[in-house]
């Protein structure tokens, strides 16, 4: 893994292909759940991937739990999956991405503050009421707040690229952000996901000690090295004007630039 909280993003995405005039539009909450080691690719570098558990094969699994509405859920009116909708239980593929161009394949080139066209981001739900169902990942915007330090504590939050990151008595809080499109046959829906994740027992300076200087792992469980756990809410939202995508590529900028700063204190210390 690699540092920089993980440059995976993108401008908040435009993308949607033009659907015909008889295509429903998707709407409706989905909940998911699953593990992942973020993998950093080299100390100071700024790389890494989020490899979705089980690791290491370009893509995991996440799970799907209860709370689905709309065109996901059981009792579902006008544009819908059909049949039962997106059962508790229900398996997803979900990609791993990368910022990283030489971890993809079998990674997924995905950087954040850019637009993106990732078909499939999840894809291959196993229940047959979904056969078809995808989503397509458009971007992974970078967050605006408080660059990161090093230096923070508990009850202090921050950003590192894509990511915001909340110190609390468990350890560190980390959220980011996506945008994509629900695709089923001509129905679509433009969604922004969160995803959120503690990985227990873990201070800022272990983080960013291993981002900047070490290189190792960032994860949970016995030395901080295995799947952490996460989850995914998705919801619908209002596609972005094309001029929001300029606010984007300003984050990886100072990101690099704090990089330095960060780096250039440690030699001295």
């Amino acid at each position: 893994m690699k540092r920089s909280l993980f440059a995976i993003g993108s401008a908040l995405a435009l993308l949607g292909l033009a659907v015909p005039s008889s295509a429903g539009t998707i709407t409706g909450h989905v909940n998911m759940s699953g593990a992942f080691v973020y993998d950093v690719r080299g100390a100071g570098t700024g790389l890494a991937v989020i490899d979705i558990a089980p690791t290491g094969g370009g893509s995991g699994a996440v799970v799907e739990l209860l709370g689905m509405t709309g065109f996901f859920g059981p009792g579902c009116v006008g544009t819908c999956l059909g049949g039962d909708g997106l059962t508790f239980g229900t398996f997803a593929t979900m990609l791993d991405t990368t910022n990283d161009p030489t971890a993809a394949p079998p990674a997924t080139f995905a950087p954040s503050g850019v637009a993106l066209a990732i078909a499939n981001y999840f894809s291959a739900f196993t229940d047959l009421d979904a056969a078809g169902l995808h989503f397509d990942l458009t971007s992974i915007p970078n967050q605006i707040g408080p660059l990161c330090t090093g230096s923070e504590g508990v009850g202090d939050s921050c950003v590192e690229g894509p990511f915001s990151i909340l110190g609390t008595n468990e350890g560190l809080r980390i959220n980011f952000d996506f945008f994509g499109n629900f695709v089923r046959g001509a129905d679509s829906g433009f969604y922004h996901g969160s995803f959120a994740s503690t990985i227990g027992g873990m201070s800022f300076a272990e983080l960013f000690d291993r981002l900047d200087n070490t290189g190792l792992d960032i994860g949970c469980g016995v030395g901080n090295t295995g799947p952490c756990s996460f989850d995914l809410n998705l919801d619908p939202a209002a596609i972005p004007e094309p001029a929001s995508l300029l606010t984007f590529g300003a984050g990886a900028a100072v990101l690099a630039a704090l990089r330095r700063r960060r780096s250039a204190k440690a030699v001295k210390a």
